[in-house]
């Protein structure tokens, strides 16, 4: 999966950018995005989607990867 890079994006566009996609996953869909810093405001966004796993890690030049999934139905 080859992660989006927003670290370049004024605020809110990685917001939107992450939430759009987090809004269009179905089932089994993962994605990934690159971000400046962790996106504090994003977390309690993201906990508003039930279905939705989300992860971080941090990166070696100080920046963070965000991962979401929505895991595929039984």
């Amino acid at each position: 999966m080859q992660a989006q890079d927003l670290r370049n994006m004024a605020p809110p566009g990685p917001i939107e950018i992450i939430l759009n996609a987090a809004d269009a996953m179905q089932a089994g869909d993962e994605a990934a995005f690159i971000l400046p810093h962790f996106p504090g405001p994003l977390i309690p966004l993201l906990d508003d989607y039930p279905l939705l796993e989300y992860r971080f890690e941090t990166g070696g030049d100080g920046g963070v990867t965000l991962y979401l999934r929505r895991p595929a139905e039984d």
